[in-house]
């Protein structure tokens, strides 16, 4: 073995003092297999999460990855200049979706917005933002220096959840903004709004201004008629779509659709060359292919029915529930909805409650958690036992506020139930997180305008930084994001003014102990430094 010869060997050191240490006794690998084998084994870690294949092996069944794991060696082709057997998949893909050319992403839906927003500017171009949109598009706004116009989605009130965005307040906009090159969506959200594709897109051409839709959460769309229409159809010019999330497909494979002439093809294909990997994988690829001929063949139809079936039924028997519903009304911005997502809210827990007691207590793993409700992500790869186990965790969990409509699967109530003192002391877990749903409500805050802009992106985080309290931080300029993870959507970014109301929004979601980040664990927010 080669070594430095004044240094202790890898080896050695490894076998004497690492490896047999507790801190790293749980090999990655292994610790996957002991998690995934258990929703096979006791349900327990059951995903309702993405991706979508939901470690469904029965639908794709792949040989050990490292028998396939190769370069680009002869008869393979070569991703980034395709002339044989990738170059085939990604025409049979342009042919499945009906576009001017689908293209193949591995390094997921993050790349494919980089490279459609730099396709579509220069430098120092303005576009028009939805403020929901995911860090990567705020990425692409840096890095191109881009003035970014936001326009805000409506808000659920009760939730605060994003909706969808208002045509005519868009049109405002592009009549105030003639210089816009682009618009930048995100349809469906993260909850499922899906908005006016069609009248947004003809808009957005009227001001000659191209549309980029974020469909990261809407790659099964193309496929399944009782879903909403896919941008892809509706007149959006690049749509990216992430066929992990809700396809069976690995994690990280997506697809950016060209769906118009209105876009300049080399001028994409060349920021992806620059922003994709150049050892591209041919298993991610393959997964691709796997994944598009598989959604085509006929008995997957049969599969879908069987999914839209069970998934109704799931919906109508959360809906029975008292205490517990699914949010499904988001007001006039909202023009269809992905009913694949299951958005749960609790008249007596907050959405970080609910989420810990289905992890901890019925081994349910949802996506996501927010203030006032939880998202569970549904595919056709579910296996629909973990239905019933959702919606008996549900339905006992509606106990805990007193007497509740038991529901058939048609939806209809077969008897009522109620619990007695006994029951609830033995549900400690449930009772001790119930909270004063008036009190929470009277102190929700909403933030629907972007905050005051003081400098760009690229100039504040091109300023120099420091660190202070974020209590003390009002009037500050941000030089840093800070967003929930997931999605990834930013409650300030860097070169706004932190407010009073940003302030308190941020100490609400640490109250709550959500995924926030750009906030240290002693309460610090970077600025830029005066």
């Amino acid at each position: 073995m080669i070594k430095n010869k004044d240094s202790e060997s890898i080896a050695n050191r490894c076998t004497g003092n690492i490896l047999n240490s507790e801190e790293y006794s749980h090999p990655l690998y292994e610790t996957l297999l002991e998690y995934c084998e258990r929703t096979y084994k006791d349900h327990t870690n059951i995903p309702f999460h993405m991706p979508g294949h939901k470690r469904n092996v029965e639908y794709m069944n792949f040989v050990n990855p490292f028998m396939i794991d190769i370069t680009e060696i002869d008869g393979f082709d070569n991703y980034h200049n395709p002339e044989g057997i990738i170059k085939e998949s990604m025409e049979l893909a342009t042919k499945v979706y009906g576009t001017r050319e689908s293209i193949y992403l591995v390094n997921g839906s993050t790349v494919g917005l980089i490279a459609a927003i730099y396709g579509v500017t220069d430098k120092k171009d303005k576009v028009i933002v939805a403020r929901n949109c995911h860090k990567a598009v705020y990425n692409a706004l840096f890095h191109q220096e881009l003035e970014a116009e936001y326009i805000y989605p409506q808000m659920h009130k009760d939730t605060g959840a994003y909706c969808g965005i208002d045509p005519c307040k868009l049109e405002e906009m592009l009549k105030k903004n003639i210089d816009t090159k682009a618009v930048i969506i995100t349809s469906p959200t993260y909850e499922g709004v899906v908005s006016d594709i069609r009248r947004i897109s003809e808009i957005v051409h009227k001001y000659n201004a191209v549309l980029i839709v974020d469909e990261a959460h809407g790659a099964h769309l193309p496929y399944m008629d009782m879903f909403p229409k896919s941008a892809i159809y509706e007149g959006a010019d690049l749509v990216i779509q992430s066929l992990h999330k809700t396809l069976p497909s690995l994690t990280q494979t997506a697809i950016l659709h060209i769906c118009s002439d209105r876009i300049n093809s080399s001028k994409v294909h060349r920021y992806l060359g620059i922003y994709q990997s150049s050892s591209p994988s041919y298993i991610m690829m393959a997964s691709m292919d796997n994944c598009t001929r598989f959604m085509c063949r006929e008995e997957t139809g049969g599969i879908i029915e069987d999914y839209y079936n069970n998934l109704m039924s799931l919906r109508r028997r959360i809906n029975g529930l008292n205490g517990i519903s699914l949010v499904e009304n988001y007001g006039y911005t909202m023009y269809d909805y992905d009913m694949s997502k299951l958005v749960i809210k609790s008249d007596f827990l907050n959405g970080s409650q609910l989420y810990n007691i289905l992890h901890d207590r019925y081994g349910i793993q949802l996506e996501m958690a927010s203030e006032r409700y939880v998202i569970g992500m549904t595919s056709l790869c579910d296996n629909f036992e973990h239905y019933d186990i959702l919606y008996n965790a549900l339905s006992e969990i509606a106990t805990m506020s007193g007497c509740v409509d038991i529901v058939n699967a048609k939806g209809c109530v077969k008897e009522k139930k109620c619990i007695s003192g006994d029951e609830q002391e033995n549900c400690d877990i449930i009772k001790n997180d119930r909270i004063d749903v008036t009190d929470s409500r009277s102190e929700y805050i909403q933030i629907n305008q972007a905050p005051a802009k003081k400098m760009t992106i690229y100039e504040a985080l091109n300023s120099n930084c420091e660190t202070v309290k974020l209590v003390e931080s009002q009037g500050m300029i941000s030089y840093d994001y800070v967003y929930l993870y997931p999605p990834g959507s930013p409650i300030i970014v860097p070169g706004e003014v932190i407010s009073d109301a940003i302030i308190r929004k941020i100490i609400q979601y640490i109250d709550m102990e959500l995924n926030l980040i750009g906030i240290t664990e002693d309460g610090d927010i970077t600025i830029v430094k005066k």
